[in-house]
C-alpha cells in the first residue's frame, strides 16, 4: 500500500483517530501494513467519536491551518456523509470498515475548505476488500 501512495506522490498525513477501540485498532492495522507510518503516533480525539457529519465538518473547520495534510479515522455514517459532502463525485453508499479517503483542498484554510459542499479533491481512496488504492 505504501508503495502505491508513494507512486501517487502523496506524503504521510498526520492521523487523528476517534477514541473508540475499533478506530484505534484500525490505526494500528494501518501502521502494521505501512512501514513508514509505524513510527507515527496518532492524535486521539473524543470529538471524532460521532455519527454526525456536521460534527466532523465543525471539527475540520477548527483544524490548525498550519497542518497541510491530515487523515481522520472515525465512524459511519458520519465518515460516508462527510466524503459525499466534500467530494460528491464519489457517490459512496458506505465507506467500508477500515476504508479511508484522503482529501486535498485548493484553499489554504481548513475552515473555508470544509464549509461548502464539493470543495474536496479525493487524493486517495482505499478499501480493504480491494486491497488497492482507487
Amino acid at each position: 500500500m505504501r508503495e502505491e501512495i508513494d507512486a501517487k506522490g502523496a506524503g504521510l498525513p498526520l492521523f487523528f483517530v476517534s477514541t473508540a477501540q475499533r478506530a484505534r485498532e484500525t490505526f494500528d492495522g494501518l501502521k502494521g501494513g505501512w512501514a513508514s507510518l509505524s513510527q507515527q503516533e496518532a492524535t486521539y480525539d473524543g470529538a471524532l467519536y460521532t455519527f454526525n457529519d456536521a460534527d466532523l465538518v465543525n471539527w475540520l473547520a477548527a483544524v490548525d491551518d498550519g497542518l497541510d495534510s491530515i487523515a481522520i479515522i472515525g465512524h459511519n455514517p458520519a465518515m460516508t456523509d462527510l466524503a459525499n459532502f466534500l467530494c460528491p463525485s464519489l457517490t459512496l453508499s458506505n465507506l467500508p470498515t477500515a476504508g479511508w479517503l484522503w482529501f486535498s483542498f485548493d484553499d489554504c484554510s481548513w475552515g473555508n475548505s470544509v464549509r461548502s459542499p464539493a470543495r474536496g479533491n479525493c487524493r486517495v481512496f482505499y478499501t480493504p476488500k480491494s486491497g488497492k488504492l482507487l
